[in-house]
């Protein structure tokens, strides 16, 4: 049993992801090389946020309860690189949600893992679906009209995706595999968003989150579909 704990351990990044992670690196090159008049701290921002993005999401989709230490530090430097280019919906979520949030999840998803240390995950019913559904449809309303008084950018698009990612975030936290239905339209709407700017870092960022997010849900299916008991620490 130890030694097939450790060869999964080892085997944790398969050659995908690898190339997911080098693409990162390359794009990260790009951006110091392409940074023109941006400031060393956007720059460095732009590329933690990148790298610890792709990381984090592919422990994420692993079932892996360390992508949260990824995830603090995306939310740390994508609020700031959201803040420098106005949408102020997106840094705010990511700074103030997402944060408080993964710890929550850092240590539900410690309390409710299988014999592999993947996160035994659960699925949302139709009524608690609906629930959702209009929550958000509400919710991104309120916060477009919000985002208009701040003359933010894309506010429509910044409040959508916004409420999104704070669904996805709490889905996220307490282990429901509707996270990345949720993260899919998200990131698809702030793909749009950033193509207004000149940031290749978040650019590429925005397209690795939601085919990510495709196959997240897949694998994910398989961690509701044979649960096994949970291993407390």
């Amino acid at each position: 049993m130890a030694s097939r704990n450790q060869n999964h351990q080892k085997n944790l990044f398969n050659y995908l992801d690898w190339f997911c992670i080098v693409i990162g690196i390359l794009t990260s090159v790009a951006t110091v090389l392409m940074g023109g008049e941006k400031s060393p701290l956007y720059i460095i921002a732009d590329i933690v946020a990148l790298l610890s993005g792709i990381i984090g999401t592919i422990l994420a989709i692993k079932g892996r309860r360390s992508n949260f230490i990824f995830a603090v530090l995306n939310a740390l430097t994508y609020s700031l690189v959201s803040w420098c280019n106005q949408f102020y919906g997106s840094a705010i979520i990511n700074l103030l949600v997402y944060m408080p949030f993964s710890l929550i999840g850092f240590y539900n998803w410690g309390k409710n893992r299988n014999k592999n240390k993947e996160v035994i995950a659960r699925t949302l019913t139709i009524r608690e679906l609906i629930v959702c559904i209009a929550l958000i449809t509400i919710s991104s309303v309120v916060l477009n009209s919000i985002l208009i008084m701040a003359s933010g950018s894309s506010t429509i698009l910044d409040s959508v995706a916004t409420v999104l990612v704070f669904f996805a975030t709490f889905f996220a936290a307490f282990r429901y595999r509707e996270q990345w239905v949720a993260w899919f339209i998200a990131d698809v709407l702030q793909l749009f968003m950033w193509t207004t700017t000149n940031d290749p870092a978040i650019l590429v960022l925005m397209i690795f989150f939601p085919l990510s997010s495709i196959y997240g849900f897949i694998n994910w299916r398989k961690l509701v579909k044979v649960p096994q008991k949970s291993k407390k620490k």
